[in-house]
């Protein structure tokens, strides 16, 4: 139950964040710069407390990870600071649609099959995702 309650806590975070960046008035690399400050100094203590393990990491793919998650953040940021506020809502959903439709087909491909119920899902996400991308009607 914790683990759901820190998840849901999670999702809210991530959605909110890019919402309130999008305002800040801050250009993409900066306000990327800004976040990854925060954050560093937002977590340290906890890594103190903590401590650094002795074994079994494997820091290449700490690395890369974070590598992709860094060119990640430069590109929403990026969009954050140049679209209008009435925009980000719909750009935020396709991004997690797609945030989500990555680890299914990692799964797929480490399955080695694709059941038929993930295959619509992945279908519906990319139906949802053209549909949210397309321009929003004029209707009175």
């Amino acid at each position: 139950m914790e683990s759901l309650i820190k998840m849901i806590f999670a999702g809210v975070m991530f959605g909110a964040w890019p919402l309130l960046m999008n305002r800040s008035g801050l250009s993409g690399n900066l306000s990327s710069f800004v976040m990854t400050l925060t954050v560093v100094v937002m977590t340290t203590p906890f890594v103190l407390y903590q401590g650094l393990p002795n074994t079994g990491v494997m820091w290449g793919m700490a690395i890369t990870a974070s590598l992709v998650a860094g060119f990640g953040i430069l590109a929403l940021n990026d969009v954050l600071s140049k679209v209008a506020p009435h925009e980000i809502g719909a750009l935020l959903v396709v991004m997690t649609l797609l945030q989500a439709a990555t680890p299914a087909i990692y799964a797929v491909y480490m399955n080695g099959r694709v059941d038929s119920i993930k295959a619509i899902g992945l279908a519906m996400a990319v139906v949802a995702a053209v549909l949210l991308s397309l321009p929003q009607s004029q209707s009175n």
